[in-house]
């Protein structure tokens, strides 16, 4: 197998016209080239530290280290040279490919140095999962990988002769931008941010950009690794923080004002005994804002709750039923159409808590409702995809939202209506996700929004028995 993995860069050795060699992780020795064996005098080394005399050891480790997780390293390292001669300054360039987790390392001795550009070691960068691009000492780049169009959607022909104030133009870099990060390598050389690129679909992802100068080629080289999953996996995990913060606040406000709303509640009861019918009416507005105030205690203790262990198959197109037969009437007295669409899909089961969907459901459905006016279309569809996965799709023709709300709707407390909470859909994400699925949204200022809930379908993978269809499928006919 190391031999097969090694063999991805056979065509580097082939070209190299200094020693060089390919590491695993750990520095052991996976395979030599001829000038390698030449020019140390050794047609085998178990490890590439045995280069090293005992107290430079430490400084392979260092190194390995730095590359994997950089990507790569250029520095002066003690090498031992035949026979047992110690050569202080050996730069060693190592560079990380990520798909076979190995580790070349190219060795400039200092009598080997040649007139001849070092570009073509650039070939190289061809198999890292990175995009790699290397940048002349005036800043116009001279050779990218073949990866410039999966990351960019450009050619690499298309991006050589650039200006590197072009090319960061183009990753959507601001002037102020581009010029600073510029003056950092040129002063440095050295700099690197963590960029948001949106592509031409729409679709945004996260590139970590790296710029340093290496001396083995006398060019800056710009690393571009895709981070997308990772912002993506972080981000999720700091809205799951906010939820349990949002859950910890909820029940402390919960235990502080439910006395007091209590105590009210009892004092207005006790003076609509004594009151006079002029007073009722103020009394009837402390009523609903005493309901009110305990609505949204609801809503925030719901939040606080920890996930439900036990769940149950589901019906799901009889869940999406029962809540369209819940909110016809409410429709059509606003002069609204709520059409439901599954198509030929097949009865689809998922496993998980009714109650919680219902109110999942609830809140998407009520929101698309108060978002239209006379003549606007909800439109619930069912519908099944790949990876045994269903999805459930809420769409309105009402107001729609700007970019900046997207950004926003799942934080706790947003909110775009005057009377809301800012609660619902924090709930509603926090659900999907304990069912584990996943939320998307798209929307337009004017023409509408759309929810996909994406849920793990339990029919296959999980089917209920029969006795469990026929129960769940009962209980939704009942309703």
């Amino acid at each position: 197998m190391k031999q097969e993995k090694a063999s991805k860069f056979m065509m580097f050795f082939e070209n190299a016209r200094k020693p060089a060699a390919i590491l695993d992780i750990s520095g052991e020795i996976i395979q030599l080239n001829d000038e390698f064996k030449e020019k140390f005098g050794m047609e085998k080394i178990n490890n590439i530290k045995d280069l090293s005399d005992e107290k430079s050891i430490y400084l392979w480790d260092e190194n390995l280290e730095l590359t994997i997780n950089d990507g790569h390293t250029s520095s002066n390292l003690p090498i031992v040279l035949e026979p047992q001669k110690i050569a202080d300054s050996v730069r060693v360039h190592l560079i990380y490919c990520d798909n076979s987790r190995r580790i070349i390392a190219l060795f400039n001795v200092p009598e080997l140095l040649s007139e001849e550009s070092e570009v073509s070691n650039l070939k190289i960068f061809q198999k890292s999962e990175s995009l790699f691009i290397a940048f002349d000492q005036t800043g116009i780049i001279q050779n990218v990988n073949e990866h410039s169009y999966s990351f960019l959607e450009l050619s690499g022909k298309m991006l050589i002769g650039k200006s590197a104030c072009e090319f960061f133009s183009s990753l959507g870099f601001s002037k102020e931008q581009s010029t600073k990060f510029i003056r950092k390598v040129i002063g440095e050389g050295y700099a690197e941010t963590l960029h948001a690129y949106e592509k031409s679909s729409g679709e945004v992802s996260y590139y970590h950009i790296k710029t340093y100068y290496d001396e083995s080629v006398g060019m800056f080289i710009t690393r571009m690794a895709d981070r997308t999953e990772k912002v993506i996996l972080e981000k999720r995990l700091a809205h799951k923080e906010s939820l349990y913060e949002v859950g910890q606040l909820a029940a402390s406000i919960a235990h502080e004002i439910r006395n007091p709303i209590t105590t009210l509640k009892g004092f207005t009861q006790l003076l609509r005994n004594s009151t006079a019918e002029e007073s009722e009416k103020y009394l009837t507005v402390i009523d609903d804002e005493i309901i009110r105030m305990e609505s949204i205690l609801n809503e925030m203790l719901i939040l606080s709750k920890p996930s439900i262990e036990e769940k149950t198959f589901i019906s799901l197109s009889k869940l999406l039923s029962t809540m369209i037969k819940l909110f016809q009437p409410k429709a059509r007295i606003e002069g609204i159409s709520i059409i439901q669409f599954s198509g030929d899909l097949e009865e689809v089961f998922i496993f998980g808590d009714e109650a919680k969907l219902k109110q999942v459901m609830l809140n998407l459905m009520k929101n698309g409702l108060e978002a239209m006016s006379h003549g606007g279309k909800l439109t619930i569809s069912l519908e099944a995809i790949e990876d045994n996965k269903v999805n459930v799709l809420v769409s309105d023709t009402g107001q729609g939202m700007s970019a900046t709300q997207l950004k926003q709707i799942f934080m706790p407390f947003f909110t775009t209506r005057s009377d809301g909470t800012g609660l619902g859909l924090p709930f509603v994400i926090k659900t999907i996700e304990e069912h584990g699925g996943t939320v998307s949204v798209s929307s337009e200022v004017g023409v509408g929004s759309e929810f996909i809930l994406s849920f793990p379908s339990a029919t296959i993978h999980n089917s209920p028995s029969k006795e469990a269809k026929a129960k769940a499928l009962q209980a939704g006919a009942a309703r």
